[in-house]
């Protein structure tokens, strides 16, 4: 792709007089908002783990965050650099251990559905308080003297065009067609000037309150050590040994089966056996039996057969009967009378 020459003057005075975009803007400003989120913090605090202690302990938490939140300054107050986050507020009116694991960047917005969905009053007053707005769309609806205000009206919307394959995305005008002065940048994104917009919408989900980022191994890694070390129910227990007992029973069963029938498999073995035996000596009775009556040698019971000698049913070395042949004896080829 070539390039203007005209157009690199000014190109390079558009790209000097914007500021240089920051490497990740949607991060920084997503963790920023939560570091500084003083409504959130001021009702949290340390934890060093899940487990709830001991009544004299939760006896002297409650006074010690109720003595930091009221000498210290409302600006003050940042998030917690322990490996848990605990709520003030479940510990203090509903007598809860209620903790969030602290992830790495920002984790102020589920704080925050928290408080105003399970103690709203308290976190209203002292928004307002402050001077801060609370989240509007995660108060839960209740009785107000001021009505509320009407929703906007929604806008028509212009309507986009339709979306095509990038394989039939049509050519953007050449780089001499752009102009040299370029125009405002976008709010999101900076667009060079010598390259136009791609035609089709950029997509909604891109929005700086939500990042497209995945969990890290350590993040995998955190979770797993609290599945293994959640404390288990005792009907949780008593299922799983119940459990065991009849996986044990069952085997147990499978095993008295198989030993029966590798016995009876003996038995018939050594039935076969014995039959095959019945069998030779029976045999041996009969043909000693025969021997006697024919005159021959007879021989003891239970020994084997004498082998009787054979004898040759021709004298002639040929098999068939001496004839009178056309050819002197031996012949040349094998006869046949047929």
């Amino acid at each position: 792709m070539s390039l203007d020459p005209d157009m690199l003057p000014a190109q390079v005075s558009a790209d000097s007089s914007q500021p240089a975009p920051s490497p990740q803007p949607i991060d920084a400003a997503y963790q920023s908002a939560s570091t500084g989120a003083q409504d959130v913090w001021f009702f949290m605090a340390d934890a060093d783990s899940q487990d709830r202690p001991s009544d004299e302990a939760v006896a002297d938490i409650i006074a010690a965050d109720n003595a930091r939140q009221s000498t210290l300054a409302f600006h003050l107050f940042k998030k917690p650099k322990s490996t848990r986050i605990r709520c003030t507020l479940c510990l203090r009116e509903k007598n809860e251990w209620r903790t969030w694991l602290n992830r790495i960047g920002g984790i102020s917005r589920p704080m925050r559905e928290h408080l105003s969905k399970e103690h709203p009053t308290t976190y209203n007053q002292k928004c307002s308080e402050q001077g801060q707005a609370a989240e509007p769309e995660h108060t839960p609806a209740g009785p107000s003297s001021n009505p509320p205000n009407p929703p906007p009206q929604p806008t028509p919307k212009p309507q986009t065009p339709r979306r095509e394959s990038p394989q039939h995305i049509p050519p953007g005008p050449a780089p001499s067609a752009v102009p040299s002065t370029p125009g405002p940048p976008s709010s999101s994104h900076h667009v060079h000037a010598a390259y136009p917009q791609p035609p089709y919408p950029r997509p909604r989900h891109h929005t700086p309150w939500e990042p497209d980022r995945r969990k890290t191994a350590l993040e995998f890694a955190q979770e797993a050590v609290d599945v293994v070390s959640r404390p288990r129910q005792s009907e949780t227990i008593e299922e799983l040994r119940a459990e065991l007992e009849q996986v044990k029973a069952q085997r147990d069963h499978e095993l008295n089966a198989r030993r029966l029938l590798e016995q009876e498999l003996y038995r018939m073995r050594e039935a076969a056996r014995a039959r095959d035996e019945e069998l030779i000596k029976v045999s041996q009775l009969i043909s000693a039996s025969l021997q006697a009556l024919v005159g021959g040698p007879v021989s003891a019971p239970g020994a084997p057969p004498p082998v009787m000698p054979v004898q040759a049913t021709h004298s002639h070395p040929h098999p068939h009967p001496p004839v009178a042949y056309p050819y002197p004896y031996p012949y040349p080829y094998p006869y046949n009378p047929s």
